[in-house]
């Protein structure tokens, strides 16, 4: 199945994260809520907004935004721009809408927290390929517990490979300020 989606940055934004937020939450209630496919992704005060590709709901997204006063680059046909991810696109049209829509909706901290864990929890248990296990498992003492270890030790090395992007980010800006 091959779904066609416009995409639209907001940047720069002159917004907190919170209000970033909340002008998400507001335009997914105005006129994203029955939109199959929309996410967004916020990054710090920016946002990068993608909706099913149709001229008439294009048209009132963007003047949505004109009326809220948001600048906005809008382009068609999304493409992602990292390779593991385009090549899954068509199911990661799934997952970023989910995802999306469960940020608008969760009331909660503690929510917020249960959702990841499942959302974690489930996709790593699925995915127990003897073959991924087996390379992890270099990594760890139990060797005869490895089932038992291997979602702490993906999560674990997800945690310290974003601790090191964000400190990749946060250094390269700095820098280049």
């Amino acid at each position: 199945m091959e779904t066609k989606l416009s995409e639209f940055e907001l940047s720069p934004f002159d917004l907190t994260e919170i209000e970033n937020y909340n002008l998400m939450k507001q335009l997914y209630r105005d006129l994203l809520v029955k939109d199959d496919w929309w996410h967004f992704f916020a990054e710090g005060p920016d946002a990068l907004l993608r909706i099913e590709s149709d001229l008439i709901h294009e048209d009132r997204v963007a003047k949505w935004l004109e009326k809220h006063n948001i600048k906005f680059k809008h382009g068609w046909n999304w493409e992602d721009n990292i390779v593991t991810t385009r090549k899954y696109q068509d199911v990661f049209i799934y997952t970023f809408h989910a995802n999306s829509v469960l940020a608008m909706r969760l009331e909660s901290y503690e929510e917020l927290l249960l959702i990841a864990d499942r959302i974690t929890h489930c996709f790593l248990n699925n995915v127990r390929n003897p073959e991924f296990v087996e390379k992890l498992n270099d990594f760890t003492y139990h060797k005869s517990d490895k089932y038992i270890f291997w979602e702490s030790m993906i999560l674990s090395f997800m945690a310290a490979q974003r601790t090191y992007i964000l400190g990749f980010r946060k250094g390269y800006k700095e820098a280049s300020q």
